[in-house]
């Protein structure tokens, strides 16, 4: 079986993957997948999981662009994978120019969940604003003045309302790679109730790879 690491643009260092198999870069659809064959996928337990992270993290060091796999992204053989990208190709490309020469820092916000308003609006544009609101760091009060701060360095946003306790959302920025210090700084100096982490491969961002 196909073992999926990622997609990228540019890169030619692969390595060694999660369980010590080699990591081919193969040219699908005019995409460059990361791939290694495994007998068997190996369990989501924590060293796996870090292995998997660790190979990622790797091949986004030598590329212009990198899409992550989630843990456990597998296919049959090399004809499976490529029946599975061949269709999105167009928007997996975006999704690389988008993530292009960036990385990921992440925020959990500290307190409980907030109830999400309901979106009304009478037009359709209207709506996709309200909802597009919600799903930003304008939907997070104690997160406004943080926003402005962050603002020249963020390129793309998720917002995610509900996380695990003692945390009320969690806020993923894609940023330019090598501003994480910058973004640190700033955060720091908002004195947000946050904790951060990063920098990361873009995972967040990465949508279905396959």
């Amino acid at each position: 079986m196909l073992w999926v690491y990622a997609l990228l643009e540019g890169g030619d260092e692969t390595g060694r993957g999660l369980a010590g198999e080699p990591v081919r870069l193969l040219r699908i659809s005019g995409l460059s997948v990361a791939a290694g064959s495994l007998r068997a996928a190996p369990a989501p337990e924590t060293a796996a999981l870090l292995a998997h992270d660790g190979v990622v993290r790797r091949l986004g060091r030598r590329a212009a662009a990198i899409l992550p796999a989630r843990f456990g992204t597998i296919f049959g053989d090399r004809a499976a994978l490529a029946a599975a990208i061949a269709p999105p190709r167009g928007p997996l490309r975006a999704q690389l120019a988008r993530v292009r020469g960036c990385e990921q820092m992440t925020l959990r916000l500290r307190g409980r969940p907030r109830a999400r308003a309901r979106v009304r609006a009478k037009s359709g544009t209207a709506f996709l604003a309200d909802r597009a609101r919600q799903t930003s760091l304008a939907s997070l009060p104690a997160l406004s003045s943080l926003g402005r701060l962050l603002a020249p360095l963020v390129r793309a946003e998720r917002v995610e309302h509900r996380a695990p306790a003692p945390f009320a959302a969690t806020v993923y920025h894609l940023v330019p790679r090598g501003t994480a210090a910058r973004y640190r700084r700033a955060v720091a100096a908002s004195r947000a109730p946050v904790v951060i982490g990063g920098p990361h491969p873009p995972y967040a961002f990465a949508g279905d790879v396959a």
